[in-house]
């Protein structure tokens, strides 16, 4: 997690998008940016950073579960049990024994319908959305302009999930 503190229109953003490699290709840049000692085109930014906007964009009427199992969805999960598949007969052909807890969760989370569960369930815990002063806040609406909602610091924790 990175803070940034700086004035206005002072090029924070514009700063933080470079380093999550999703910069206008059409901006001319000077210098490089890396991440220990690899530049942006030796490997993919987009699997180990992501930029979270300022706005935190919801529908208002999901509860965090739902929000969260709806992001799931469509970032197009189902394809996991072919992949794990595959993943097992290659391990096998080489000789590889997989460490059993990983093995463990790589199999639960193919199962279609309980993957979307277990993942959420394990991302609300990690974020602190399960239970916040006896109070379950993922079964809260996140909530909009017009309807009471989660706390900003709890929907900047679910547009993070």
């Amino acid at each position: 997690m990175t803070l940034l503190l700086g004035p206005p229109s002072s090029g924070k953003t514009t700063f933080l998008l470079a380093l999550a490699g999703k910069l206008d290709p059409s901006l001319k840049v000077g210098g490089q940016v890396t991440y220990n000692g690899y530049r942006l085109d030796e490997f993919v930014p987009l699997k180990t950073s992501a930029y979270v906007s300022q706005n935190d964009v919801h529908l208002g009427d999901l509860t965090v579960t739902e929000t969260l199992d709806y992001s799931a969805r469509f970032q197009g999960v189902g394809f996991r049990y072919d992949l794990v598949k595959e993943l097992e007969k290659r391990e096998k052909r080489a000789g590889i024994r997989p460490e059993a807890d990983v093995d463990l969760f790589m199999k639960a989370t193919a199962v279609e319908g309980a993957e979307c569960s277990l993942i959420i369930d394990n991302t609300l815990k990690l974020l602190g959305l399960d239970i916040c002063k006896d109070i379950v806040v993922k079964d809260i609406v996140v909530g909009d302009e017009m309807r009471w909602g989660v706390s900003g610091g709890q929907k900047k924790r679910v547009t993070t999930g």
